[in-house]
């Protein structure tokens, strides 16, 4: 067989894929080529394809196309141009009225927009190209995505042969459904082209796939299922084209991609892109155009600290709820999740209060909250990421019936599709949370009402938690102590009893390893994690006979911790990661940094745990340092700390020392104190450690100096304090 008469075999069994469904196709070799006969949309389609590629009609329009690709795009199959004309349209309803957020994807070492990517998604690659989108919750990878989408749809409605970016979303399936999402997509955008046929399309450069939300469409743990619903797909699509994966950063790394997949980067070309986050002053710079931003509070010292450099503010998530925000007003002793949900909550209750004229806010907080968790929880249950309008409403009347009369139940019934906190859809009859992260905190607070009350949900059994939903509950458990230790109990007296080979027993883990990086448990035995995060966190405690596959340490102390039997195939790790001498068995450490790095020598693991280690003597070591930098990881994550409630800020500002490392860091100006009456319970003083992330790094001259006078006064001996610009 010549290769000229493998193209058109290839050619006729590609366009053969379009025919309807249960119908014949006929071939027949004519000089030069091949004839097909065959239905499409009801229609006779007979084409001749000759050996050069050349396609041409012989009924209708009896047009000629030049190659198999221009035939295949055109309007009798595949019609792409009616494909990109859909985006456009769809995009332009989404486009949000704010200026955008300025954002860059870092590829080899260079940062670049999306439209420098469109650049190398043009035509075949000479081989499979892999596309991986880096980056945490909220950082921007659906929006250079979209960016990616409305760029390449625009330039193919002006004529410009590119191929359009089909943008699969996850809808809260996992991956070994992808059928299922390719087709629930293609179905979506009306689309002439179905999910059968979308590998071919992306082998012949006609269609470039980015699935979106990578990492909740895999389950983590390599099931091979999921895995291998992907690698079905990539060996449907072939030796050539385009893929783009995007995913949370510590979600898996090149050399464990490649392993997955099982191909080598002879087969494929895999380019990494971090997502990167606008710097503080492009964040400052982008809120003084919103109307509800004062100068005075740009440059107030509070926005400094919450726009850091590294922070979770810069997250455009975050910055476009900011935008309507006035100012710090609503600032509590709360991480910033548990900040946007209050204020999205309050605004929606006022806004809910107003429209039936008989009713206060505040009462309707607690029904809407209860209403929010109960479709979290759903959209978990039935792995979708939408609710149908129809099914809210009769949530609304469950929740609601004991609040308000039959009257203002009806008007809330008619008008539950419009709840400024769930979003429109591409389908007018469902709704969705404006993001993920919102998704998992109402999840997590319905987890933990569930789970306080002494009940299971059963989609523990079936939906399988990952870091990204146990970051977020960390936040959520933290909120309300005495619920989240009664929740630990529960989860610790059936793990213990549990024997089944389903999902439970892991999520039931993973929420205990919450739990112990809180300081709601002290340890925790006999348990196989597939994600487990202390990102940001100093847990105190004890390990045993634990297999994690993936640790995320980023930003924590684990100083503190006891591991006994305990193996991680990968910890995350940064700069600020501080180690004992308990460490459990690691095969591979991901450093995050600039780039990301991965050691897996047991001699380069050893080099940094012991660069990274707090055991031994130090200069600064004493009781007040180390109170002083667990109160800085809080700090870090929250934007005030106050004394009086059962958790992990007020823990630590009762402690005996906290006083004197309190008149340290005053003389330094390095807190503010703001007197505020709690939301419930006795008035307390809001308490802000300024540039705490500072405070962590020893070898700055301010914190050292800090550091030295706790020392000091641990010893007994007051030195004279220096007086140095805060940096």
């Amino acid at each position: 067989m010549t290769s000229e008469t493998s193209l058109v075999d290839t050619a006729i069994a590609d366009i053969a894929q379009f025919a309807d469904p249960y119908t014949e196709v006929k071939t027949k070799q004519i000089s030069g080529g091949f004839r097909l006969e065959m239905l499409r949309g009801s229609r006779d389609l007979n084409v001749e394809i000759r050996e050069s590629g050349r396609v041409s009609e012989l009924l209708g329009k009896k047009r000629t196309f030049p190659s198999v690709e221009s035939f295949l795009a055109s309007e009798r199959l595949a019609d792409l141009s009616k494909f990109a004309a859909t985006q456009l349209r769809a995009l332009k309803a989404k486009t949000s009225l704010n200026a955008p957020i300025p954002t860059h994807i870092r590829i080899h070492g260079k940062a670049v927009s999306s439209t420098v990517i469109a650049d190398g998604l043009v035509g075949s690659s000479p081989k499979l190209q892999l596309l991986l989108f880096n980056g945490p919750a909220g950082i921007g990878k659906t929006f250079q995505i979209e960016s990616l989408v409305s760029h390449q749809a625009a330039r193919h409605a002006e004529g410009i042969p590119v191929p359009p970016v089909l943008h699969v979303n996850s809808l809260g399936r996992r991956l070994s459904n992808l059928r299922d999402v390719l087709a629930a997509t293609t179905q979506d955008m009306d689309t002439s082209f179905s999910a059968r046929q979308v590998p071919l399309l992306v082998r012949r450069g006609l269609l470039v796939v980015a699935v979106d939300g990578f990492d909740e469409l895999v389950d983590a743990d390599g099931y091979e299922d999921s895995w291998l619903a992907l690698r079905q797909f990539l060996g449907d699509v072939g030796d050539t084209g385009s893929v783009i994966l995007a995913a949370r950063d510590t979600f898996v790394d090149e050399q464990e991609l490649l392993e997955r997949i099982q191909l080598s980067r002879k087969q494929v070309k895999l380019v990494v892109g971090d997502i990167l986050p606008p710097t503080t002053n492009q964040a400052r710079e982008w809120l003084a155009k919103s109307p509800n931003w004062k100068p005075a509070e740009l440059d107030s010292d509070l926005t400094a600290d919450i726009l850091r450099e590294g922070g979770y503010g810069l997250r455009p998530f975050f910055l476009r709820e900011l935008w309507a925000a006035k100012g710090w007003t609503d600032v509590i002793d709360s991480g910033p999740r548990t900040y946007l949900v209050n204020r999205l909550l309050v605004r929606e209750a006022k806004i809910i209060a107003k429209s039936l004229g008989s009713v206060k806010a505040e009462s309707i907080e607690s029904p809407l909250l209860s209403l929010l968790q109960e479709v979290a929880m759903e959209m978990a249950t039935r792995e979708l990421d939408t609710v149908e309008i129809e099914h809210l409403s009769f949530l609304t009347q469950l929740f609601f019936e004991d609040t308000v009369d039959e009257s203002a139940i009806r008007k809330l019934m008619h008008k539950s599709g419009s709840l400024a906190l769930l979003e429109l859809t591409g389908d007018k009859a469902t709704r969705r949370f404006p993001h993920s992260e919102i998704r998992h905190y109402f999840f997590g607070s319905a987890l933990l009402r569930e789970l306080s009350a002494g009940r299971v949900p059963a989609l523990l059994r079936r939906h399988m938690l990952n870091a990204e939903q146990a970051e977020v509950f960390a936040e959520v458990f933290a909120n309300s102590p005495k619920e989240a230790i009664a929740a630990m109990s529960v989860c610790s007296s059936i793990l213990g009893a549990e024997v089944a080979s389903d999902s439970l027993a892991p999520n039931l883990a993973a929420l205990l390893f919450v739990g112990l990086s809180l300081g709601y448990v002290d340890r925790l035995d006999f348990a196989d994690l597939i994600e487990a995060t202390f990102a940001g966190q100093s847990p105190k405690g004890v390990l045993t006979k634990c297999n994690i596959s993936k640790l995320d340490a980023r930003g924590a102390d684990i100083s503190n911790l006891v591991f006994d039997d305990v193996s991680v195939d990968t910890i995350v790790v940064d700069d600020a990661t501080i180690v004992g001498d308990s460490m459990p068995n690691i095969s591979a450490v991901e450093l995050h940094g600039e780039s990301v790095e991965t050691r897996r020598s047991p001699a380069d693991i050893q080099q940094w745990l012991a660069a990274q280690s707090a055991a031994g003597p130090s200069e600064f070591e004493s009781p007040s340092v180390a109170l002083l930098q667990r109160v800085a990881r809080r700090a870090v994550r929250h934007f005030y700390l106050r004394a009086g409630r059962e958790d992990e800020g007020s823990t630590l500002l009762d402690d005996p020392l906290w006083p004197g490392i309190l008149k340290v860091l005053q003389r330094h100006d390095r807190v503010d104190i703001h007197r505020a009456r709690p939301m419930h319970g006795r008035p307390s003083p809001l308490i802000r450690v300024k540039n705490p992330i500072y405070l962590l790094d020893v070898t700055n001259r301010e914190t050292a100096q800090i550091l030295s006078e706790l020392v000091a006064t641990d010893r007994g001996v007051r030195k004279a304090p220096a007086n140095r610009p805060i940096v």
